[in-house]
């Protein structure tokens, strides 16, 4: 098991954005994107959080369009990181992961649901996480981190 000491930023991107930041500590929460602006928000966001927690990496959940998000929001909504990255941020490494890989990872299968990956999350932590998007973010934070 390798650990990373740098700054990871882990996003699980959708209707709302689950976020965690591991920097020797670990800080994470859910952010809900404005309706109306939603890819805007996301920008503010993401000028922020990397402003704020400067991290090396960012590491998100390769794009798999299941669920109720739409594969063309959740692509605008990865190109809008990939934009701000090119704009803003030239250095900083983007790193996709599969969800399937991180599940199995974490639960021992890679079909696991979200709801299992947060009470596994909340049972790892000993705390309680209430959004689902949190609690991909940090399981995909730690598989980053430890890999």
């Amino acid at each position: 098991m390798m650990t990373d000491n740098r700054t990871i930023l882990a996003l699980d991107m959708g209707t709302a954005t689950g976020w965690c930041i591991w920097n020797g500590k670990l800080i994470s929460k859910r952010k809900r994107l404005s309706e109306g602006s939603k890819y805007k928000s996301l920008w503010k966001f993401l000028e922020f959080t990397i402003d704020k927690y400067k991290p090396d990496r960012i590491v998100i959940e390769r794009l798999l369009p299941i669920g109720p998000v739409t594969p063309l929001a959740l692509a605008t909504l990865h190109g809008t990181l990939y934009t701000i990255k090119e704009v803003r941020y030239p250095l900083l490494e983007i790193e996709e992961m599969d969800v399937r890989v991180i599940r199995k990872w974490l639960l021992g299968r890679g079909n696991a649901t979200k709801e299992e990956v947060r009470l596994e999350v909340q049972k790892r932590l000993n705390r309680n996480i209430d959004s689902l998007d949190e609690s991909d973010a940090i399981a995909l934070c730690f598989y980053a981190r430890d890999h």
